[in-house]
């Protein structure tokens, strides 16, 4: 195994760096011979609003692109040259807990291509469609107790 991949241990405390916020170390799963991590997330959607709702986030990351970024002890997905991917410092970056961007439909993150689907009760699940075929994907998602018919587009709120 890659001395920067992690094992389960490290995991349980740390932290990954995903879409500019901090994810924290739910689970591993493997499906077909592959293995992936989930990560999750909680967060208010809008703290201007009256209520606002709380929005929970799961990202599902292939074992083998996680990385550890040591110079700022947290956990990160992979760079196209297979090194830790660097962090962006920018006012989205965000390692302190506060409300990440919200990418809709597919997007990229490191060197693995995203698809976001959307769950009732305000849940985003990101799943890693690059490295997933169609039948892993439904059993990855029964895997995490999800419907896989239920899913709509990502949802936006006003």
């Amino acid at each position: 195994m890659d001395p920067e991949s992690p094992n389960e241990e490290e995991l349980e405390g740390g932290v990954l760096n995903f879409l500019g916020a901090s994810f924290g170390f739910e689970r591993r799963l493997e499906v077909r011979g592959q293995v992936f991590g989930l990560f999750t997330r909680r967060e208010t959607e809008n703290e201007s609003r009256f209520r606002p709702q709380l929005i929970r986030r799961w990202a599902v990351v292939p074992w083998t692109e996680i990385a550890y970024d040591r110079r700022r002890d947290v956990w990160v997905l992979r760079d196209a040259a297979g090194r830790p991917k660097a962090i962006l410092e920018t006012p989205s970056s965000d390692l302190s807990g506060g409300p990440a961007a919200r990418p809709s439909g597919d997007f990229q993150e490191g060197r693995v291509n995203f698809r976001t689907r959307s769950y009732p009760d305000r849940l985003e699940v990101y799943l890693p469609v690059s490295h997933l075929r169609e039948d892993q994907e439904r059993e990855l998602l029964r895997s995490l107790g999800l419907d896989t018919r239920s899913a709509g587009p990502p949802s936006r709120t006003p």
